[in-house]
């Protein structure tokens, strides 16, 4: 015969085990309805090329030149056209610029990119825009690439900059494009491509819950401070004074990339 302290621990143990299932169930359902009916994540259409995106031994990936690809997430419809120098402008450039005419080399990642705007609305586009407006008479060479960090960006100067001789470099500089830096003249390794053709990183399985999830706590300006400054990382750079980590890693940054 079963003492009482043994049976309320095998029931214990046996209601425990039913919230466990109960909840992975519905947690399992909740997933799969979310991956059916509301996909979390990004996919792409080709309007024109094969591939959205190219390898590159000393970017580890560029746009591929001519492409116009339609991409569709939870929170935008999106169409990029890349042209035929391989960046989101609506122009290309010849090494002779117009006579008068100040030529300004912009580098950057996805935000100069305009990630998941309309190219109208990224803000190259309205600088440039409203630099002419006021009688400027200038030409914005719109480079800018996901995911680029300094080191990058510095390779793509290198590689740009004799071809269109720029009046003016303008680099758009995010925090964590400081520990995201490899040695400047280290090869990286290049991004793998594969269908359909856009950047490898948006193909990795992850929770369509998890997504969600953050996409409702940095809907707010608070929630994404908080996870932006969250990041161990990205955090020791902004807080004043800087860390000892940062500190180093800040002229380590210095030293490879000058």
């Amino acid at each position: 015969m079963k003492q009482p302290g043994a049976k309320r621990l095998t029931g214990l143990l046996r209601d425990t085990a039913v919230v466990l299932v109960v909840s992975a169930g519905l947690l399992l359902g909740l997933e799969l309805a979310l991956r059916v009916l509301w996909p979390q994540t990004l996919s792409g259409t080709s309007l024109e090329g094969e591939y959205f995106s190219q390898a590159d031994d000393s970017l580890g990936m560029r746009y591929a030149p001519g492409a116009v690809w339609r991409f569709r997430h939870p929170e935008f419809t999106v169409v990029y056209h890349i042209n035929p120098d391989g960046f989101r402008d609506s122009t290309t450039h010849p090494p002779e610029k117009p006579a008068g005419t100040t030529r300004v080399l912009l580098l950057g990642d996805s935000f100069t990119f305009g990630y998941g705007v309309d190219y109208d609305s990224i803000w190259p586009v309205l600088a440039e825009e409203e630099l002419r407006r006021q009688g400027r008479a200038i030409e914005l060479v719109k480079a800018g690439v996901e995911g680029m960090d300094t080191r990058t960006e510095l390779v793509l100067l290198h590689r740009l900059f004799q071809r269109y001789q720029p009046d003016a470099v303008v680099v758009g500089f995010l925090v964590n494009d400081l520990y995201s830096n490899s040695p400047y003249g280290r090869v990286v390794a290049a991004t793998p491509v594969r269908e359909p053709g856009f950047r490898l990183q948006e193909h990795i399985p992850r929770l369509h819950l998890l997504i969600l999830a953050r996409r409702l706590v940095t809907a707010s300006d608070a929630g994404y401070t908080l996870l932006y400054m969250g990041a161990p990382q990205r955090g020791e750079f902004l807080r004043v004074p800087r860390s000892a980590a940062a500190e180093r890693s800040g002229g380590s940054r210095r030293t490879c990339c000058a």
